[in-house]
């Protein structure tokens, strides 16, 4: 190899080199995982099909932005709701007997699920969650072999117990109490008012939120609609650029968000891969205590 060749190679690998070193963080740039960040900056990333990395904040692509505030998913972002139902199921027999007393709890939630993924598409489509939850109540009913004329009963038990058992995601209210030391603080959710204020003051968390925006309460569309992000946005008196959304729906939360021009982050416990064709969050979480590493 001629002198002049092993000189164009040491300047290339000395270009690469400094190319990949961040000066003042004391840390190599990697094109897989970015390591953690203080709250003034975020991560955008237009990486496709990429899998969180499990104990680390994942973002493929780094591009420094401002984090202004946080908006909250709840249901299995902040509250763990399928844990919730059953807890409230494991109450039924002693609170109605003379329904539930003979079933197993095996049975009653295998009934619960069915009637749930039964009557998904019914959830926001009256105006009122009792009338919604009735459909669901009958059709779990159904599936127990029982008369529909105990439906109401059913529901108002439900109702009543649902927002005050405490199932909290593990970390959930550290973290919230953590970020708004630091930052605005929110909530954007496709949710019914009558439950999830409950659910939020179980959680010991309410007081924190400077906006709330349920989608069946503020009167436009829900997620993953921009309009509901930006409401939140606006609430909050910060740019959607400047505002991350962490959330654990992919469709709702993670697309949704980005299209509204916010900094989506995926909750990501079970380690999903990002859907074919899909852009990648720009950070996803395997547990809700890594955003903290953000701060």
């Amino acid at each position: 190899m001629s002198a002049t060749c092993c000189w164009w190679l040491l300047l290339v690998a000395d270009w690469c080199w400094h190319r990949s070193w961040q000066p003042g963080r004391n840390r190599f740039c990697s094109p897989a995982v970015w390591s953690p960040i203080s709250a003034s900056t975020s991560v955008f990333s237009d990486a496709v099909g990429t899998t969180s990395t499990p104990g680390r904040v994942h973002s493929p692509r780094p591009t420094e932005v401002e984090i202004g505030a946080i908006l909250f998913d709840v249901d299995e972002t902040l509250y763990d709701r399928e844990r919730a139902q059953r807890l409230v199921l494991e109450r039924l027999p002693a609170a109605l007997p003379e329904l539930f007393g003979h079933v197993d709890f095996d049975t009653l939630w295998q009934a619960w699920q069915l009637s749930d993924r039964q009557t998904s598409d019914h959830k926001y489509t009256v105006a009122d969650i009792h009338t919604s939850r009735n459909v669901r109540s009958a059709a779990f009913l159904r599936a127990l072999g029982l008369s529909e004329d105990d439906t109401e009963v059913v529901t108002d038990f439900y109702l009543k117990t649902y927002p005050t058992v405490s199932a909290p995601i593990s970390g959930a209210a550290e973290v919230v109490t953590a970020c708004a030391r630091r930052l605005p603080v929110g909530v954007v959710s496709n949710s019914y008012p009558d439950v999830q204020y409950g659910k939020l003051e179980t959680l010991g968390l309410r007081h924190h939120f400077h906006c709330i925006v349920l989608s069946e309460e503020y009167g436009g569309p829900r997620k993953p609609a921009a309009e509901i992000f930006l409401r939140g946005c606006e609430l909050l008196g910060v740019p959607p650029a400047a505002t991350l959304y962490v959330g654990d729906s992919f469709a709702n939360d993670v697309i949704g968000a980005r299209r509204a021009g916010l900094i989506p982050c995926w909750y990501n416990p079970q380690g999903q891969q990002v859907p074919v064709g899909e852009m990648a969050a720009a950070f996803q979480l395997t547990e809700m205590p890594q955003l903290l590493e953000l701060l």
